[in-house]
């Protein structure tokens, strides 16, 4: 069975049936699933499972349409038994599912809609709302779509903990597209009432060009103290999430003795937290927190992942930036009690299961201190870009740098396997594994700022005489499952001659370096005009006097001074400081032979 997003069920005695489940199939030969009770399973070959629905998610090309293809009763039968006995069958006829229905959003108040499942996206006033658009997808089947114009969405009914996407944040149990019009004009808000989204156990989710901004996920379950997870995003069924923005959202700090005597840990995942299915694409995650650890007699620890936390599912990143987030502190303890450690993780946390990042920057994250007590202070956060506890992290042409720790790793923590061509500045405290083939260690990438550099979202570019400029020669450009990269984060074309000596390369990153400006036609006429000329003076015996090269000079301030007609005083120029040049070399030579 090929790699990527399948509908499988159990087997039992040989014969399918029971509860179909979501599951991602990965190169491990292991199939990571969730089912709305939380269970995992772990088949180990194809025989284990029946094939019920298969979802084409290998590449996703995100434009807003599910591949499906749907296997007729006999068919299904057929494969079933090609399963039984051990054969792999490639599974190529695939039909197109559009959506059944789609919301076209009108207003940016939040309301919630009036009549849930009759067809029409509508609040009291007739408004179609983004809430409103949500709760009609939950209430009806199939594959809904909402498109998303310019505007901030602003959360403002509270209610954080209700399910039913009512009140708090937008739940989504269905499979939806949710389409922006760009990251930079369509911004949803969680105003710190709740976190922004919670996607669901079964819900396949496709969400393009927004800003998820301002969640925060605190406490709303006294069982458990811990802070909230996911302050941008909390996912529990596949995501995928292109040119598109999670920033400044925030995972709850963790309680203080309630009803614990210690404390409790601060929130993880200050921007997105994953239990599924995970895939991003041309996106930046930037400027979100974890929470601090709760005090007590014992410290509770910071929040894991600043940027993400990922659990026992699948996150891939391509193409994406993971930039300025942070984890909390840990809670300070009460005399001779310990106080909590710092969060792990500053950009990224894997628990288990799988990380996969190709053609990505993870830049200016940074980890939590331990908490001070009077008998004995927490560690200090590890991993200021990525800390991997127990799980497989892969990547290719990828940059770690720039990142800082409070405790070690400023770079990365644990083992990663890497698949050649990446950029790690500091590997103090991490183990790079697989294939080290260009891997480029302890030099600085020369990155820019986290900015604007064109392209649907922020990135950061590859200053000049950056090591990371053209340096994937040994490597193809294509990701870790040998796909071609054919454009860097935004949009722009791989490879490009970024160094300028007329070699094309693709660049380690999630940017690629455009290379030199080629001069025009006319600059390039005014160039060879200049050589052409000081050659033939010297070429008979003269020199080129500064008053001859004056006149050539001039005519270049001309050039470049009037943008109407430039072109023709520009070839006339040439052509007359051409004349000019070598009339002044010819008297020069008459000169020195008549004395």
């Amino acid at each position: 069975m090929a790699e990527g997003v399948h509908r499988v069920s159990p087997k039992k005695n040989g014969l399918c049936g029971g509860n179909i489940y979501l599951v991602y199939i990965a190169e491990t030969g292991l199939y990571w699933s969730k089912s709305d009770s939380h269970s995992l399973i772990n088949a180990t070959s194809n025989n284990d499972v029946c094939l019920r629905d298969h979802f084409n998610y290998r590449r996703l090309p995100m434009d807003n349409v599910m591949m499906r293809h749907v296997f007729a009763k006999g068919i299904l039968s057929v494969f079933i038994a090609v399963l039984l006995i051990g054969v792999s069958v490639a599974i190529t006829p695939y039909t197109t599912v559009h959506a059944d229905n789609t919301f076209n959003v009108d207003s940016t108040a939040d309301t919630v809609d009036a009549n849930a499942g009759n067809g029409s996206c509508a609040d009291g006033s007739g408004d179609c709302t983004l809430r409103a658009a949500i709760m009609e997808a939950n209430a009806l089947s199939g594959h809904d779509t909402i498109n998303l114009p310019s505007g901030t969405y602003t959360l403002a009914i509270g209610g954080a903990g209700e399910d039913a996407a009512a009140t708090g944040d937008l739940d989504i149990f269905r499979d939806l597209t949710i389409v922006g019009a760009g990251q930079a004009t369509t911004i949803i808000d969680g105003s710190q009432l709740d976190r922004v989204f919670h996607i669901h156990p079964g819900a396949l989710v496709t969400i393009s060009g927004v800003t998820v901004t301002n969640g925060l996920a605190e406490v709303h379950d006294f069982l458990d103290e811990e802070g909230g997870k996911g302050g941008g995003i909390y996912n529990a069924g596949i995501l995928s999430l292109s040119n598109s923005t999670v920033s400044g959202n925030s995972a709850g700090p963790g309680d203080y003795y309630h009803p614990s005597p210690s404390g409790r840990p601060g929130g993880r995942g200050g921007g997105i937290y994953n239990t599924v299915a995970l895939i991003l694409l041309n996106s930046t995650i930037s400027g979100n927190q974890t929470g601090y650890g709760g005090p007590g007699r014992n410290g509770g620890s910071g929040g894991d992942g600043g940027g993400i936390y990922s659990t026992s599912g699948v996150l891939t990143l391509t193409n994406s930036t993971v930039s300025g987030n942070q984890t909390g502190y840990g809670g300070s303890g009460d005399d001779n009690w310990n106080s909590g450690d710092g969060g792990r993780g500053g950009g990224i946390y894997s628990a288990s299961g799988m990380v996969t990042l190709t053609n990505s920057t993870v830049s200016a994250n940074s980890t939590g201190s331990g908490g001070s007590g009077n008998d004995s202070d927490g560690e200090d956060g590890s991993g200021g870009g990525i800390y991997n506890a127990a799980g497989m992290v892969k990547f290719k042409s990828t940059i770690i740098s720039g990142n800082t720790a409070a405790g070690t790793g400023p770079d990365c923590s644990g083992s990663l396997t890497s698949y050649g061509c990446n950029l790690i500045q500091d590997t103090t405290d991490c183990t790079i594994g697989g294939d080290p083939t260009s891997n480029i260690t302890g030099v600085d990438p020369l990155l820019g700022v986290l900015q604007d550099n064109g392209g649907p979202t922020e990135t950061h570019a590859l200053q000049s005489g950056s090591p990371a400029i053209d340096a994937v020669i040994d490597c193809d450009c294509t990701t870790v499952d040998g796909e071609a990269v054919t454009e860097d984060q935004r949009g722009e074309s791989r490879p490009m001659d970024g160094d300028g000596n007329d070699t094309f390369y693709c660049d380690i990153g999630a940017y690629e370096a455009p290379g030199p400006t080629p001069l025009s036609p006319y600059e390039q006429g005014y160039q060879e005009g200049l050589e052409a000329c000081e050659k033939e003076v010297v070429a008979v015996g003269g020199t080129v006097e500064p008053s001859e090269l004056s006149e050539l000079r001039a005519t270049e301030q001309l050039y470049n001074s009037d943008s109407s007609d430039s072109h023709i005083y520009f070839a006339l120029g040439v052509g007359l400081a051409a004349v000019l040049a070598l009339a002044g070399g010819f008297i020069a030579i008459r000169r020195r032979r008549a004395h």
